[in-house]
């Protein structure tokens, strides 16, 4: 019989890809049960001006990683220099967010998640 202990002995790195502004922020804040002005919490900017990769780990289960990646297509995060700015094959799970609509953004990240 399996150790039903094991999965929070496993590190398990999820990035939350998408454009600016499709609400991965704010699902880190809301999985790790905090408002947007508490400490720790992931910034949640309306003006899509993250530069930087934010790593939030779950307080129940430390092995469980969030990712909170800068918006593709905002600023230098462009598609020809995405993957490697954010180190996207360093993960082993993503969650694409999308705004309203399916972008062509959108479209090229389930595709390089697929190739992954």
């Amino acid at each position: 019989m399996e150790d039903s202990n094991q999965w929070s002995n496993t590190e398990v790195n999820v990035a939350l890809c998408g454009i600016s502004g499709s609400g991965k922020s704010q699902f880190i804040n809301t999985i790790l049960g905090l408002r947007a002005d508490d400490p720790g919490a992931a910034p949640v900017d309306a003006f899509g001006s993250q530069r930087t990769t934010g790593q939030y780990k779950h307080p129940d289960q430390p092995g469980l990683i969030f990712w909170d990646l800068p918006g593709i297509g905002t600023g230098e995060f462009g598609k020809d220099n995405y993957l490697e700015t954010v180190d996207f094959n360093n993960y082993d799970f993503y969650l694409i967010f999308g705004q309203g609509r399916f972008y062509e953004e959108d479209a090229w990240l389930v595709k390089q998640v697929n190739r992954r």
